[in-house]
């Protein structure tokens, strides 16, 4: 990361000073491509899965598009000129590049948040959160409409402020590959790692229950999950990563269909019955069985294929059932009111009522 740094301060010298960026970050990608075959932090993310053609994919477009704001750069501050706003070109480049940073990453860091707090951007966030491995390739799985999003307040801002396009570029290229050793699947420990949202602390960004992930959302300084409380940084196992019930599909042109459709696809809804029946304390899944309880789960089994509006029905009338034992009913029922309303695997309220694919609320 050091040595692109370094070369970022170089690009004022170059006579075509964003080739030598894109240049720049093409290189640094396939460096960390490397080091993750060398030095790997887990070795099954090492395989590649169904998603590496998606992934590609929006590596290329994010890419693309990450180009063409700074195009559009060009053409903003051009036709933008406001007396008693002036942005310090005196000032060495890096500098100019680090100043530069500030308001685009503060942006990002409150985009992200509210993206775990409304259901309409978590739909869109949720792709990026949905992959079971973490690699390089992963800071670049975003929504090209999210992306803009996250980026968009930051980058009117500087806009504003007539940020000139190269230092904008400068610091993009740094993004870009920072967001590739943040999702890496590098065994390192980096010294700056409770300033920088580097790859040891980020993946617990990444866990798999909705909960756990609501910690380290700052993309570049991790300043601001310092000053808002939300700096997560435990000595334990990191555990699976992803989005519990794997809904979000995995082509890419499905991916970018899927904030917007009304019952998108899902590969399983998961229930998680945590409060009662100890032998029944398992996640019931379309690929999992339950034997403690055999009357209730062949009744809760085939929810799965259900859409979630069903899933309190069956419950309660699987409850009632009079193969089920009294002290199992009466419980189960107290299950699907707290569904309802949000209790189970949900203590801080942050999903969606019924919700059942992990959307906070709307």
């Amino acid at each position: 990361m050091a040595s692109v740094i370094v070369g970022v301060a170089w690009a004022p010298s170059m006579g075509n000073p964003i080739a030598w960026l894109i240049a720049l970050v093409v290189c640094g990608l396939a460096a960390v491509a490397l080091l993750e075959r060398w030095f790997p932090f887990e070795l099954q993310w090492q395989v590649r899965d169904r998603d590496f053609p998606a992934d590609v994919a929006h590596a290329i477009v994010n890419l693309a598009v990450m180009h063409g704001a700074v195009m559009g750069f060009v053409l903003l501050r051009a036709s933008v000129e406001r007396e008693g706003v002036r942005w310090p070109t005196e000032w060495p480049y890096l500098a100019q590049v680090f100043l530069a940073g500030l308001p685009l990453d503060l942006s990002l860091y409150v985009m992200h948040r509210l993206s775990h707090r409304y259901g309409v951007l978590w739909r869109l966030h949720s792709i990026h959160h949905s992959p079971r491995r973490l690699y390089w390739l992963n800071g670049e799985r975003r929504h090209p409409i999210h992306a803009a999003l996250m980026a968009g307040p930051g980058l009117l801002v500087l806009g504003l402020l007539g940020t000139p396009a190269e230092v904008l570029g400068g610091w993009l290229a740094i993004l870009a590959m920072h967001l590739a050793f943040q999702h890496a699947n590098l065994d390192y420990l980096g010294p700056l790692s409770y300033l920088v949202g580097v790859a040891e602390v980020h993946r617990w960004h990444h866990r798999e229950r909705f909960n756990d992930a609501q910690v380290n959302f700052g993309e570049f300084w991790l300043v601001w999950d310092h000053c808002f409380r939300t700096f997560h940084r435990p000595d334990a196992a990191l555990g699976p990563v992803g989005i519990e019930g794997d809904p979000v599909p995995h082509s890419f042109a499905e991916q970018l269909a899927y904030p917007f459709r009304s019952d998108p696809p899902r590969a399983n809804h998961v229930l998680t019955l945590r409060t009662c029946m100890p032998s029944f304390t398992q996640t019931i899944a379309g690929t999992r069985r339950t034997t403690a309880a055999p009357a209730i789960a062949s009744r809760v089994l085939p929810v799965a294929s259900r859409r979630p509006g069903c899933m309190r029905r069956s419950i309660t009338s699987c409850s009632r059932s009079s193969s089920a034992p009294r002290k199992w009913r009466s419980k189960v029922d107290r299950v699907s009111m707290d569904r309802d309303q949000g209790a189970i695997g949900n203590p801080l309220g942050l999903l969606r009522r019924g919700s059942h694919d992990g959307l906070p609320v709307g």
